[in-house]
């Protein structure tokens, strides 16, 4: 497999052949620092799905189109879409390659321990994301979601932006979550 970075290019208009299994990373779209999630994310569609690319080829290129047979599902459970599934699954193996287990969970467990004189939780985590964000030089907003993928559900309160400006950590009270809820942080303009 190959890896192919688009630069910015405004001086000309140019035509590139690209072969098979390449991943192209357009910078136009994604900035270069960030590409290194997107790149993982393509390997992972390339590994874990390659049978159902092949299949969807073989039967129609819209996967949406493909017919599915009923299954009876109990009631609290979703139908999902299988592209939707796909995506998300790719996203957790880039989040999984970029910052692989044991690595970042010692140190969250190293500088949790380091934290202690923060206010709140909330504070503590995000100290813990900004650790990490560094040493992998990482965006803040993937080393959250990793930490809240390992079972750190604290993190949901640190490392938000809103108006495009960092925010002030916050905590929650565990026993006020119901299963499967979530936290939202908006703007002023999505309020």
């Amino acid at each position: 497999m190959r890896i192919l970075v688009l630069q910015r290019r405004y001086d000309a208009l140019r035509i590139i052949c690209i072969p098979a299994n390449t991943i192209v990373i357009n910078t136009n779209a994604v900035q270069q620092r960030y590409a290194g999630f997107h790149i993982y994310h393509e390997c992972v569609h390339f590994e874990e799905h390659y049978l159902f690319y092949r299949l969807q080829k073989m039967g129609n290129n819209d996967p949406q189109t493909i017919k599915t047979e009923k299954v009876k599902m109990r009631e609290d459970m979703k139908i999902n879409d299988p592209v939707y599934w796909m995506e998300k699954q790719a996203n957790r193996g880039a989040y999984g390659l970029l910052m692989p287990v044991t690595a970042t969970q010692d140190i969250i467990h190293t500088e949790l321990q380091n934290t202690t004189k923060c206010p709140h939780v909330g504070y503590r985590y995000q100290v813990v994301g900004e650790e990490i964000a560094n040493r992998f030089e990482l965006p803040w907003f993937r080393v959250r979601a990793r930490m809240i993928q390992l079972g750190h559900v604290d993190a949901r309160g640190a490392l938000h932006c809103a108006d495009h400006h960092r925010i002030e950590p916050f905590a929650f009270d565990h026993n006020a979550w119901e299963k499967d809820e979530q936290t939202f942080v908006i703007d002023r303009e999505g309020a």
